[in-house]
């Protein structure tokens, strides 16, 4: 009789169920595990394949995510290295094609302050506000977003959206006594004297509370001369 080929499928399937019962026997594992598993040997295969197939698809898209965020780092330098309307066009570049990254949310912001300084306030504005929106609260640059915006809304005198913004701000550990100057200063100048002096007056003791702060802090003695002016 003619000997198999070494490539005969029917010899290599007999092969595999001896290597599996032998390995199977070799681990001790217990007879009615074993039995189970000899009988289920095509849909554990199955699913040990899927599992690998996902493992390696993430660690190849997590690979191209690590590229692409250096690749978006590297023309963001670049961009900020420029100058007048090349650097608007360069970040504009990179807000395109890496606006999901995080050097694509810092493109944006820089555009928008680059709005702020040629005067386009209103602009500036409808920008941050996209990007507040597209990250979430727990998003480290939030509250210096929310911070940009009550200060844009005050200067474009948008004095009820700036108070929003600073009440919003307030939820951030750390940025207490900036919102409390704030609204002080804006309830000044909507005339509401008492809030106005609630808010100073918590300013004032949030930062005698900072001991990073000079004893003759000119912050704190220009906010102590608006407490003196209005409560005369």
């Amino acid at each position: 009789m003619t000997e198999r080929s070494a490539f005969d499928r029917k010899k290599i399937e007999e092969t595999a169920v001896s290597q599996t019962t032998g390995l199977l026997e070799h681990l001790n594992i217990p007879p009615d595990a074993a039995a189970y598993i000899r009988r289920n040997k095509k849909t554990i295969w199955i699913i040990v394949a899927c599992i690998a197939l996902v493992i390696t698809a993430v660690s190849l898209y997590g690979s191209y995510k690590s590229y692409r965020e250096s690749k978006a780092s590297s023309a963001l330098t670049h961009a900020m290295n420029a100058a007048g309307e090349e650097k608007k066009s360069m970040l504009a570049g990179v807000v395109d094609k890496y606006g999901s990254t995080q050097a694509g949310m810092w493109g944006r912001i820089e555009l928008a302050q680059i709005e702020e300084e040629e005067g386009n306030v209103t602009q500036a504005i409808s920008s941050l506000v996209g990007i507040k929106d597209s990250v979430s609260n727990k998003n480290p640059v939030t509250p210096l977003l929310l911070y940009n915006l009550a200060v844009l809304y005050e200067k474009s005198e948008d004095l009820n959206n700036s108070l929003a913004t600073y009440n919003e701000l307030l939820a951030f550990k750390g940025f207490e006594a900036l919102c409390y100057k704030g609204m002080g200063r804006i309830y000044e100048a909507q005339s509401n004297k008492e809030k106005a002096l609630e808010m100073y007056r918590k300013y004032m003791e949030i930062s005698g509370e900072d001991k990073n702060l000079p004893s003759a802090d000119p912050e704190r003695s220009m906010i102590q001369s608006r407490i003196n002016s209005l409560e005369s």
